[in-house]
């Protein structure tokens, strides 16, 4: 068959009716005659590969010069459409080839060879799978576990996940995730997706059970997985074994609860050696003075008149028992108010204010709502020793020269207030290591699952507020007995 170049005719003699439609084709089209001569390209072949009419297949198109392995010639001709792949190496592009059977007038079979650059398409494909396979590597060697579900079947799980739990990847696919979760996880659920399907992507904490029954804490960070039409078909999540810590947090809580428990004991103990020694020093050295005071009365009584000298030694002895029998009173009084005992929590309140009036001078007002507060000996020393700190500290740092204390009952509560209007305390001194008064203070409300707030302004005063449930007595621990104190910044009074 004779070549030709350039005019087209070797398609107009084969196709004449398809020429049109070759030649507009953004694909590239050429006409190769059984001898692997080329007879036709449409204008993109020209344009990529420039003139080759007239010149063999070859050493444009498929193969090594003077062969063209790639070609299928024979199945062509055979009368077979063929698709196949070939890769410019001059160009690096990439062709999907489409060998269709072309048989002129004579009954000659020449081929139609499309050219369809998939270039693109294959670097995309080449990228994709790089990142797939980054992304699987990523997954499948993160410390976290991974798991998809959808309408809460497990679609997907990581390696991590496995091993964290338990079971294999072919136990976990298709499964209801509920099945590997505790009790109250499972009765959570329902509720986590649905509010994740409204967008709340806040994490959460779940109990899983593994295999061998031991349980898992973890923490799961969630994502919603939606449709084109962005409906959601399920979520997508992170889990974050958090055992170890959990069990490091249980202990702590242990220890710290046993702490506590010591200090109320401790306190207690405390309390009680403070009321035995104030017992003993008010009735035993109490009495001893007493009779004393007596005797020396006695053998003053017994004196001459003209003894001047031991009248006057009598008499300061006489004063100096006096004195000691005051300063017994005060010390046992400081020990154990016997009011407290005696009188109950507000007339031992109404008693330290007083005293502590004619100790710094500054007034103390105190105010009792309703006036029939009485609670048991446990809660009236807490609060009576807090009470006690409280004024302590305004002595010794507010330079304040007015106090107001307030006692009431709300709803089962005991609430005690003492406000100053000194200079202030600051964040940083409540939160001071060396703060041991509102340490001990945060004790004591602590152990009966209370609450301590402390408010200061500069130049206008601190509050103290102290907030003790009534109902509750000993290992009545808040759930935030770690902290247990708030702090704000506004006017004491």
């Amino acid at each position: 068959m004779e070549s030709r170049t350039g005019d087209g005719n070797a398609l107009e003699t084969r196709v004449p009716e398809i020429k049109g439609i070759l030649e507009a084709m953004e694909d590239g089209v050429c006409i190769i005659s059984r001898e692997h001569a080329i007879e036709y390209v449409n204008p993109s072949v020209l344009r990529e590969f420039g003139p080759v009419e007239g010149r063999p297949c070859y050493e444009y198109f498929h193969g090594e010069k003077g062969v063209c392995p790639s070609c299928r010639y024979s199945e062509v001709i055979a009368g077979k459409s063929i698709r196949w792949e070939w890769l410019n190496p001059k160009t690096a592009k990439t062709y999907d080839l489409f060998d269709i059977p072309l048989q002129d007038a004579t009954g000659r079979i020449a081929k139609l060879e499309i050219f369809h650059d998939v270039t693109a398409r294959k670097q995309a494909e080449q990228d994709w799978r790089e990142s797939e396979k980054r992304y699987r590597i990523l997954v499948e060697t993160m410390h976290d576990g991974l798991v998809q579900g959808e309408n809460g079947v497990i679609t997907y799980v990581n390696d991590r996940l496995c091993d964290l739990i338990g079971y294999s990847r072919e136990e976990l696919v298709d499964r209801p995730i509920a099945g590997f979760l505790a009790k109250e996880s499972q009765a959570m659920l329902p509720e986590r997706t649905e509010r994740i399907k409204r967008g709340d992507i806040e994490t959460f904490d779940m109990l899983w059970v593994r295999r061998d029954g031991q349980e898992v804490y973890t923490v799961v960070s969630p994502k919603p997985v939606v449709d084109d039409k962005g409906q959601f078909k399920g979520c997508f999540a992170v889990i974050h074994d958090i055992t170890e810590r959990k069990r490091a947090e249980d202990e702590l809580k242990r220890s710290y609860e046993q702490v506590r428990n010591l200090s109320a004991h401790l306190q207690s103990v405390r309390e009680t050696e403070r009321t035995n020694i104030a017992r003993e020093i008010h009735d035993e050295l109490g009495q001893a003075l007493t009779a004393l005071k007596m005797d020396l009365s006695w053998t003053g009584g017994k004196l001459r008149r003209d003894q001047k000298a031991l009248h006057g030694k009598i008499q300061s002895m006489l004063t100096l028992v006096d004195k000691t029998i005051k300063t017994v009173k005060r010390i046992s009084s400081e020990l154990r108010p016997g009011v407290l005992d005696d009188l109950g929590l507000t007339a031992a309140i109404e008693w330290q204010a007083r005293q502590f009036r004619k100790r710094t001078g500054i007034p103390c007002d105190v105010a009792v709502h309703p006036p029939t507060i009485n609670p048991d000996k446990e809660h009236s020393t807490a609060l009576f020793r807090i009470f006690q700190e409280a004024l302590t500290n305004v002595a010794r740092h507010a330079g304040a020269t007015k106090v107001l204390a307030q006692i009431e009952e709300n709803d089962g509560e005991i609430i005690l207030t003492v406000a100053d209007n000194g200079k202030g305390i600051t964040r940083r001194q409540i939160a001071s290591s060396k703060s041991f008064g509102i340490m001990g203070i945060r004790e004591r409300v602590n152990y009966f699952g209370g609450e301590v707030k402390i408010a200061g302004s500069p130049k206008k005063g601190t509050a103290l507020q102290v907030t003790i449930p009534r109902g509750k007595t000993k290992n009545a621990l808040s759930a935030s007995s770690a902290g247990g104190e708030k702090s704000s910044d506004r006017s004491a009074l």
